[in-house]
């Protein structure tokens, strides 16, 4: 089984205690068999408290303390169970976040998810046009050209992000739905929402965004296009209704910021709302599709 990365991959690095969104607050954080037969059997004060702070219900999971933070998640925002018991003995969701995998019959592509505001700023602010290498060679074989057709449009730097996305509407007869931003914030705000910040962003949002000047932010907005079609194009999807979400999910962030310089937190706040809640982002294709 091959696997691919986008070419900014290796270059992710956790910032830990100096993240200001931790990973380990506000989600349920599932524990694999495998790593929940290691904590059954550490033994002392660390084993009691392990096994004082797992729910056996349903799914392995921590009993989040106040402010639904992880147990185990110490006053310096640091890991305990990192720094008992070694990087190697976390548990497997704990290991991937932010990475996710889209399979493929002969091929394995790894991401970072845009939910982590170190893997948004890396992926934003990257300055070389995204591509996907193979971890081992380096070498790129030939793969799902409807997606390298809409990359190679994104990234044509010769044109403004207008005409790109004009161009990629016409190549793949995309149309959106005529909606306002009013009628877009109510959708969004009808479904699931995991974030009381971001719910007061669409509430309080006019739908007038900063200038994001091209020559100062025409990089940021290609990543920002290319990471949604790199995430959400699939080669047995249909192309248009895929393309029609990632522009959808660009223009509305955009239109969510009230600064230029709240681009890289708006872009975190909806990676976690829609693209980690499944529910999310199978309503708002449905919404784009129905028009």
């Amino acid at each position: 089984m091959s696997i691919y990365v986008p070419n900014y991959y290796k270059a992710f690095r956790c910032i830990a205690d100096r993240c200001r969104h931790s990973c380990c607050i506000g989600w349920e954080i599932d524990i694999d068999k495998e790593t929940l037969s290691v904590y059954k059997n550490v033994s002392g004060a660390f084993g009691k408290r392990l096994n004082d702070n797992i729910s056996q219900e349903d799914t392995p999971h921590f009993i989040l303390g106040e402010q639904e933070r992880c147990p185990f998640l110490n006053e310096r925002n640091l890991c305990d169970i990192y720094t008992e018991l070694g990087e190697e003995h976390l548990c497997q969701i704990c290991s991937d976040h932010p990475r996710f995998r889209n399979f493929f019959e002969n091929r394995t592509e790894i991401g970072l998810g845009m939910c982590c505001e170190a893997a948004a700023e890396l992926i934003l602010t990257f300055p070389e046009k995204m591509k996907l290498v193979h971890t081992e060679t380096d070498e790129k074989t030939p793969f799902f050209p409807e997606r390298e057709q809409a990359f190679a449009i994104l990234q044509n730097r010769s044109q403004p992000i207008k005409e790109r996305i004009r161009i990629l509407k016409e190549t793949f007869g995309i149309t959106l739905p005529e909606k306002t931003f009013s009628e877009w914030k109510e959708v969004f705000l009808s479904m699931e929402i995991l974030n009381s910040r971001w719910e007061a962003l669409l509430k309080n949002a006019t739908g007038v965004s900063p200038a994001f000047q091209e020559d100062k932010w025409q990089i940021a907005k290609e990543q920002l296009l290319v990471y949604f079609v790199f995430r959400h194009m699939m080669p047995d999807g249909d192309a248009s209704s895929a393309l029609a979400l990632c522009l959808v999910s660009y223009e509305m962030i955009l239109r969510l910021c009230k600064t230029e310089a709240d681009l890289f937190d708006v872009a975190r706040m909806y990676s976690a709302e829609m693209e980690y809640c499944e529910e999310n982002t199978e309503d708002l294709l449905f919404e784009i599709e129905i028009g």
